[in-house]
């Protein structure tokens, strides 16, 4: 009988600790699933741009396209990993925002650059232009390696 009890109470602690660990794991899912649906629309163009070779780099827009769609979709991006950040596990958090911080504005704090985002100014040259849509691809990864389901 007292066996009984014990192990009534152990498999309700066990079923209790299981529970939370699929909640809590269903939530960062969830959460992940909404941040990286964010990103769908610009990776797909990114892998067409990217899929582009350099020698049909030659109209100006499209010389400028990484700065450009960057200095557009930047505020949006950084709101979105605001609003996944909490999600992240504390003892990685502060990877993911240098993660991101490097994505969305890879010169902040360098008072030798004027933009923020001069990493990705290709000067008009397509061969840089080529070299930074491949970067921008590279940092977005990094920053989406936090949202990978659990």
């Amino acid at each position: 009988m007292f066996a009984n009890i014990i192990l009534l109470v152990i498999s309700a602690a066990l079923g209790g600790f299981v529970t939370y660990i699929l909640t809590n794991n269903s939530t960062f899912n969830k959460a992940a699933s909404e941040f990286r649906n964010t990103f769908t629309d610009f990776i797909q163009e990114l892998r067409l741009k990217i899929v582009e070779k350099e020698s049909n780099i030659t109209m100006s827009e499209d010389i400028k396209w990484s700065k450009t769609t960057m200095d557009k979709l930047a505020p949006d991006y950084e709101k979105a990993c605001i609003e996944f950040e909490p999600f992240v596990a504390k003892n990685i958090r502060g990877s993911f925002v240098a993660a991101y911080i490097l994505f969305l504005a890879p010169n902040r704090g360098d008072e030798h650059k004027s933009d923020e985002r001069h990493d990705y100014h290709s000067d008009s040259k397509p061969s840089k232009e080529f070299k930074i849509r491949k970067l921008i691809y590279e940092r977005l990864n990094e920053v989406l390696k936090f949202a990978e389901p659990k």
